[in-house]
């Protein structure tokens, strides 16, 4: 009997959601389901646009769990307390590690301390839990670590297969059969063959597909595998005085060319083809497993804008609002537009010339949106990342936010690459001793509140 995804960390997750919803107001919850149904897109991430809290899920299946947990700390932090804050974020901390595809000493010391924090923080949710965070699914926690060390990684304990494997190699090809008794398992023996087939054909970049920059200006000679895809106006060139006027989110691009290439676009000074995506050809951390990441700077995405979020190369970020190409010095140039966001900075006192970070509960990156754009080169972004409005900073008076946080729980690779720093939670901490007070004092109230239901009723005896 081993501990596996679904039943311990999927369950105590959803019981955790259970107890701060039970410590929110009516109109903090609706708030909070607000954020999350206009949360901004990453890749294939939930919008929750039916209710974000257990009491609106019905029966929510393990990928909904977890594309919950990906946003829950940014849409409550500032309505929870900052130790139940740091809960939640330690546990998100241990499932992270243990369901990893690699483990070594430190990754399973790492894990346990995680949890050590996770139990020394959740008295705060304890005060909220029926059950005050006792039940046997938590308590199967402290076997993972055990359980990992003799028996290996999370997803390979059972050898039966998964719901989500079963979908891909029964449910998938029996739709492409004919459903016909006889025919039809042959038909998808068929299909699944020839589908493995086009899985192991390898997908290698010729040194055509390879961008390479060679100029006499500050341009970098780069190699980076990436792909502009889905023209603008049918591939036929912009001017760039028409593009300023249709939408005021370039309004400035023309100047930032400028500044970025130093001079004037040569010989087609105002004229640009533009691009909505931009594909990233990756490889994993934990396999080396080839993916694509699509990048998207679409305006008109299912009538709602969608514009992705990226890490630069320089240690800051920016919103992609527009792919283009335009021509220098006899040579293509694959440029983006983007809208910046730099790390925020802590006050630095006389003399100390060190740079750090301002920490946050949450234990994730602030950021600040700068006024002003700026063009980049194609080549230097590095990844798409999730960035989010900080809500425990108010916005100015026309709605707008100017703290941002970058979400790191959004995926494992953008929490494995977080640079923000955790915020401890202020003392005193409610610990398990208040919560045995507690317990003791609402079972007392319930003595009483029973003791003088059954005087009640007796006096109405009598008096018949």
């Amino acid at each position: 009997m081993v501990s596996d995804e679904l039943h311990q960390l999927g369950g105590v997750y959803s019981h955790i959601v259970e107890c701060v919803e039970a410590l929110l107001s009516t109109q903090d919850i609706i708030e909070i389901t607000n954020r999350a149904k206009v949360i901004p897109r990453f890749r294939n991430q939930r919008r929750f646009k039916n209710g974000f809290f257990i009491s609106n899920l019905t029966n929510p299946t393990y990928d909904e769990l977890k594309d919950h947990m990906a946003i829950f700390i940014t849409c409550v932090q500032d309505k929870i307390h900052q130790q139940a804050v740091a809960c939640i974020q330690h546990y998100i901390d241990f499932y992270y590690l243990a369901t990893s595809k690699e483990h070594t000493h430190q990754t399973l010391s790492d894990m346990n301390d995680s949890l050590l924090e996770f139990n020394k923080l959740s008295p705060q949710l304890a005060m909220s839990s029926k059950s005050n965070m006792c039940f046997p699914k938590n308590h199967a926690l402290w076997r993972y670590a055990t359980d990992i060390e003799s028996r290996g990684v999370v997803g390979g304990y059972s050898t039966c297969q998964s719901e989500t494997q079963h979908k891909t190699d029964s449910k998938l090809p029996a739709r492409r059969s004919n459903f016909q008794r006889g025919a039809y398992t042959e038909q998808m023996a068929k299909f699944i063959m020839r589908r493995d087939v086009l899985y192991d054909i390898p997908n290698e970049k010729s040194e055509d597909d390879i961008v390479q920059y060679h100029s006499s200006t500050n341009i970098s000679t780069v190699k980076h595998l990436y792909e502009l895809s889905s023209l603008v106006n049918n591939g036929n060139y912009i001017d760039l005085k028409v593009l300023q006027h249709e939408d005021s989110t370039y309004s400035s691009i023309n100047r930032l060319i400028h500044i970025f290439l130093d001079t004037d676009i040569e010989k087609r000074s105002s004229i640009i083809k533009a691009y909505k995506c931009l594909k990233l050809f990756m490889k994993s951390d934990d396999d080396n497993e080839e993916y694509t990441e699509i990048v998207r700077a679409n305006p008109f995405y299912h009538n709602e804008a969608w514009r992705d979020f990226v890490a630069i190369k320089g240690e800051y970020y920016g919103q992609a609002t527009l792919f283009f190409t335009c021509e220098y010095k006899g040579q293509q140039l694959d440029l983006c537009l983007v809208n910046r966001y730099l790390p925020v900075n802590q006050t630095k006192a006389k003399g100390n010339s060190e740079v750090s970070r301002i920490k946050h509960i949450t234990g994730m990156e602030v950021l600040e949106l700068q006024k002003t754009g700026k063009v980049i080169q194609v080549s230097d972004i590095e990844r798409t990342v999730h960035i989010v409005p900080d809500y425990s900073h108010k916005p100015d008076k026309n709605g707008h936010y100017q703290r941002f946080l970058v979400n790191h729980d959004i995926d494992r690779f953008n929490w494995s690459e977080n640079k923000g720093e955790l915020l401890a939670p202020p003392n005193p901490i409610t610990t398990w001793d208040d919560v045995e007070k507690e317990t003791k004092r609402q079972r007392i109230k319930e003595l009483k509140r029973k003791a003088n239901n059954g005087m009640t009723g007796s006096r109405k005896i009598a008096k018949r």
